[in-house]
């Protein structure tokens, strides 16, 4: 048998994306123009790893989530003391969190394979409040309800960002059931305090 062909003489290599595409070849139209496109698409996306493993655009990210939390805290309901200087920074935060969310779809992937973005669930969660915030801006009526109160759902992103505070979460989420009977009793309580208020 010849080393070729002798399995324990082979030598398996492990090639990356752009090695792989380097060494690719078929009969298909415009093959140099679709590399350089896959060379420039793996450019952006080690590029876009990056700027997310950074911790200052970590710490930059959660400091826009924190003041988004406190201008929403401070914000009342138009009719009541509106104050116009949230209603025009507000649009500047939504664009901040929404570039971030295109930055890890970028970098990590949308759906389809193992550890994209929209396989974790508080990705999942931080989709759906950038979703329900530029419905609210274009469609602030839609199907007949407002969408404004989903606001308060903003500051439920920086979960996300603290591990500790998934730990906590989690663990309430786990401790969930076994809390029925006393929220049972509690609200019983409060029932019957009501009745008597009446």
């Amino acid at each position: 048998m010849s080393p070729i062909e002798d399995p324990d003489n082979l030598d398996i290599v492990v090639m990356n994306i752009v090695e792989q595409v380097m060494r690719y070849q078929d009969p298909f139209w415009c093959l140099y123009q679709r590399k350089q496109m896959i060379y420039l698409f793996q450019f952006i996306k080690r590029f876009c790893k990056t700027i997310i493993s950074n911790n200052l655009y970590q710490s930059f990210s959660l400091s826009v989530i924190i003041l988004n939390s406190i201008t929403i805290a401070l914000y009342t309901d138009k009719g009541k003391t509106n104050i116009p200087f949230f209603d025009a920074i507000d649009p500047y935060f939504l664009k901040i969190v929404s570039s971030e969310m295109l930055i890890k779809m970028t970098a990590n992937g949308i759906i389809f394979a193992k550890g994209t973005y929209l396989r974790d669930k508080w990705n999942v969660l931080d989709f759906f409040v950038v979703m329900t915030s530029w419905i609210n801006i274009y469609f602030p009526n839609l199907l007949g309800v407002s969408l404004q109160a989903l606001r308060i759902l903003k500051p439920l992103k920086m979960i996300s960002k603290q591990k500790k505070l998934k730990v906590i979460m989690f663990a309430l989420f786990n401790a969930a059931p076994q809390l029925y009977n006393t929220i049972f009793v509690i609200i019983f309580c409060f029932w019957i305090f009501a009745i008597a208020g009446l």
